[in-house]
């Protein structure tokens, strides 16, 4: 068996353990009991959600249901974790954070596993950064795929 194939199956016996412990959870509406929300973090952190980010969702979670009593668990569970990667957002470029003139060169580096769009993305910043009039260069320095020059050239 391929490690690709031990990771797909890996990964979808931790989707059905997610689903078939958490399924009927996340449609209760109102607050919810403590057999339920311990449930719902054995769940979380059986998926690799860390233990700080589990008791923080899990918090925020319950302050939506208390405000929203009409509110499913699934959509305050969702909701809480749309504020926890809306939090702290920061500027990303040249400059950025360090409160003075950018260094020349600036140089991004980004790092990601296959087909999850470091090249798109490398081509979307290029162009936002070309639109506010700087100058970008693109350089493709990935060895196995030959059309990733083709792609950051459209």
């Amino acid at each position: 068996m391929s490690l690709l194939s031990r990771l797909r199956d890996g990964l979808a016996r931790t989707r059905e353990r997610l689903v078939g412990q958490v399924g009927t959870l996340l449609q209760r509406r109102g607050a919810p009991d403590a057999e339920a929300l311990a449930g719902l973090e054995e769940a979380l952190l059986a998926a690799d959600v860390g233990p700080a980010t589990t008791e923080r969702l899990l918090e925020r979670a319950r302050a939506r249901l208390r405000d929203e009593p009409g509110l499913e668990l699934r959509a305050a569970l969702e909701r809480a974790a749309a504020g926890l990667f809306g939090d702290g957002t920061a500027r990303f470029g040249p400059g950025a954070g360090d409160g003075g003139a950018p260094p020349r060169p600036w140089v991004a580096l980004l790092v990601g596993v296959n087909g999850v769009g470091k090249t798109t993305r490398a081509g979307k910043l290029a162009a936002g950064f070309a639109r506010e009039g700087r100058s970008t260069l693109l350089v493709a320095a990935d060895t196995f795929r030959a059309a990733a020059t083709e792609q950051l050239e459209v």
